[in-house]
């Protein structure tokens, strides 16, 4: 039987952080950063990360791709005028990260 473990990190607003005087980091990037801390201690563990579409952002995406599996909705026809440059980067991205 697989574990099955949940966590959450706390993601502070824009208004929160400029009222701090703190540099703002958006979800995606403070998700990238937590995704990948937790693979470096879990290092010897398979790691399947399932997220809402607020994480289906192509550079988070890029960013864990090698280290986790993201499970996310990707909607790639909002954005018709890119359609097909974000096509073959998903493209590009599942090839190269195929088993060998």
């Amino acid at each position: 039987m697989a574990n099955m473990t949940c966590a959450h990190a706390l993601a502070p607003s824009a208004k929160w952080s400029e009222a701090q005087g703190k540099r703002h980091k958006t979800l995606a990037d403070r998700a990238r950063q937590a995704i990948l801390q937790s693979k470096r201690w879990l290092a010897d563990r398979h790691m399947v990360v399932v997220a809402d579409s607020s994480f289906a952002a192509l550079g988070l995406i890029a960013a864990v791709r090698r280290h986790v599996c993201l499970i996310t909705r990707l909607r790639l026809d909002k954005t018709a005028r890119n359609f097909l440059a974000a096509f073959n980067l998903v493209a590009a991205l599942c090839l190269n990260s195929a088993p060998k």
